[in-house]
C-alpha cells in the first residue's frame, strides 16, 4: 500500500473454491464481519539447577477465521460444502452433516486501497488463503428487523500470505461486480428458501 493508505470498505472480499470449477474462487456474498487467528500451545519446561525456562510449542498452530453474512440464498452454504436440501439425507438414510470437505477460502483485497473492483490485474490483490479450512461451528440468529444473521467459524491446516497470482491453484475470481456498488435504496428482499 501506498503512504498513508488505510484499507477501505469494498477494497477487500472474502472467497472460497469453487465447488464445481478446479481453478476458480467464487466470493461469499453479505458478509457483515470477518475476524481470524491462531493460538500457540507451548509447554513449560523447567530443569533443577539450570536457570533457563524452556518453552517449546507441543502442537500446530490451528489458524481460524470466524465471519458473519447476511442469509439470502444458500450460494455461501453451497460453497462451505454444505447439504443445502436433506432429500438425499432422507432418501438415503443418511446424518445430515456427515463428509463435509474441507477447502481453500481466500481474504483478498486491493493493495492500492482502491476498490475491489478497480483492481487492473490479479497481482494487485494480496491474499491470506486458508488452506484446507474446515467448517466448525455455523449458527443463525434472527434480527430486529426480520433478516437472519449466520454466524460461522472454520478451522484451517495452514494460512500463506502472497499477492493472488501467486498462488499456484488458482487462476480466476468469480464475483458479481454490481454486488460492489453503493446504493441509495432503503428497501432489499431477501430470496426465500422454502
Amino acid at each position: 500500500m501506498k503512504g498513508n493508505d488505510i484499507l477501505r470498505y469494498n477494497s477487500a472480499r472474502l472467497f472460497a473454491a469453487s465447488r464445481t470449477v478446479p481453478d476458480q474462487i467464487q466470493a461469499i456474498s453479505l458478509i457483515q464481519e470477518f475476524s481470524f487467528g491462531f493460538s500457540v500451545q507451548r509447554e513449560e519446561i523447567k530443569s533443577i539447577g539450570y536457570e533457563e525456562i524452556l518453552k517449546p510449542v507441543v502442537s500446530n498452530q490451528r489458524p481460524y477465521l470466524n465471519f458473519s453474512y447476511f442469509l439470502s440464498d444458500v450460494d455461501n452454504e453451497k460453497l462451505f460444502r454444505m447439504p443445502v436440501t436433506s432429500e438425499a439425507a432422507l432418501l438415503d438414510k443418511i446424518p445430515l452433516f456427515t463428509g463435509l470437505e474441507s477447502f481453500d477460502l481466500f481474504f483478498l483485497s486491493n493493495t492500492e486501497g482502491q476498490d475491489f473492483k478497480d483492481f487492473a490485474s490479479e497481482g494487485e490483490l494480496s491474499a491470506c488463503a486458508f488452506i484446507n479450512a474446515n467448517l466448525s461451528s455455523y449458527s443463525f440468529e434472527i434480527l430486529p428487523s426480520g433478516l437472519i444473521k449466520v454466524s460461522v467459524g472454520f478451522e484451517a491446516e495452514d494460512v500463506l500470505y502472497d499477492t493472488f497470482e501467486s498462488i499456484s491453484d488458482y487462476s480466476f475470481l468469480d464475483y458479481d461486480r454490481e454486488d460492489l456498488q453503493i446504493t441509495n435504496r432503503n428497501i432489499f428482499q431477501i430470496k426465500k428458501l422454502i
